[in-house]
């Protein structure tokens, strides 16, 4: 299965995810992110298996499942799509109780879309997939939504206050790594009075997603962060943080994501995140990334990857040095 599309990371495993995810993540990752099966990697006989991306948010109407299949760890090509499948999204809260049938997309074989959706929070969504025989279930549930608190004329450095703030401190390189010097995002918000709120964060450089290892990112609450402003390692992962990705630039267009999310989808995050940053000397034997999504028939194929919803808050920035830039004293 592919992995987070990405050549410095391209055999790490595969099992679709995505993303993240995977759009690119609505899934807010799908085009670019995906997970690993241990399982398969240096197996030139596994079982191919039915991999399913799919995430249902608020940033469009427009959602898409994508269904391929999976394939062996030194196979190159891209994914075989599934075709043919029935998909329906069953969505419910207080007020709707609906069954939204997904088309498949004529030019893009293994898409199938709903024009008409937005993720609702606090409300529960039952994917359901029926294919050749097989019928493939998982079910999530939408968190409550987080806001900005917007910031009054921003100049010469944060303000103080709850006000929530997107600025950027600048970073003096070293002779060993002078790609360093730059730019860092600094993001002041605050999580949701009420412990359990879990979130992930994802960052964008003029459009495109920063998607290394160290960028995935995800973080909760707990009784001694619960409505206070988001704290490190959180806001260092917002960052390039390999040696070959240089720091943000002036003039650069950075967009901040943060995906409000469910405590599964954040337990399954974490472990994909143990996985791929699960190197070095002492690194632990790959294992198993849970999947939510279940074969109603005992015995049948097992599917990999994940069904999520997420509430979202986007914030954006041009970097400009008089302006939004704190500087070290």
């Amino acid at each position: 299965m592919k992995t987070f599309r990405n050549s410095s990371i391209k055999r790490l495993g595969k099992l679709i995810f995505h993303f993240a995810l995977l759009g690119c993540l609505s899934m807010t990752l799908v085009s670019c992110t995906d997970v690993i099966d241990p399982n398969i990697i240096g197996d030139p006989s596994f079982t191919k298996r039915p991999v399913i991306d799919a995430l249902i948010n608020d940033k469009s109407d427009n959602q898409v499942v994508i269904l391929t299949w999976s394939q062996a760890y030194f196979d190159n090509n891209l994914p075989k799509p599934i075709t043919g499948a029935t998909v329906v999204v069953k969505e419910k809260n207080a007020t709707t109780d609906r069954d939204l049938t997904f088309t498949e997309d004529p030019n893009r074989p293994g898409y199938y879309v709903y024009n008409g959706l937005r993720a609702q929070e606090l409300t529960t969504y039952s994917l359901t997939i029926n294919h050749d025989g097989e019928i493939y279930k998982a079910q999530t549930y939408c968190p409550r939504r987080l806001s900005w608190v917007q910031n009054p004329a921003f100049y010469d450095k944060p303000m103080d206050g709850r006000y929530d703030t997107l600025y950027f401190q600048f970073r003096k390189g070293t002779p060993a790594a002078p790609n360093d010097s730059g730019y860092q995002v600094q993001l002041r918000i605050a999580d949701i009075r009420g412990l359990g709120d879990c979130y992930r964060l994802l960052s964008y450089r003029n459009g495109k997603l920063l998607n290394q290892p160290g960028n995935l990112n995800v973080y909760q609450d707990g009784p001694a962060l619960d409505g206070i402003n988001f704290i490190p390692p959180a806001l260092i992962r917002l960052n390039p943080v390999t040696p070959n990705d240089s720091a943000f630039r002036a003039g650069q267009n950075v967009t901040i994501e943060i995906q409000c999310i469910d405590r599964d989808s954040y337990d399954y995050w974490l472990q994909v995140q143990d996985q791929i940053t699960n190197g070095g000397l002492f690194a632990e034997p790959p294992a198993n990334v849970p999947c939510n999504i279940k074969n109603q028939r005992e015995g049948g194929l097992r599917p990999l990857g994940w069904f999520g919803s997420a509430t979202t808050l986007t914030q954006s920035a041009v970097i400009q040095p008089r302006v939004n830039v704190e500087y070290p004293k």
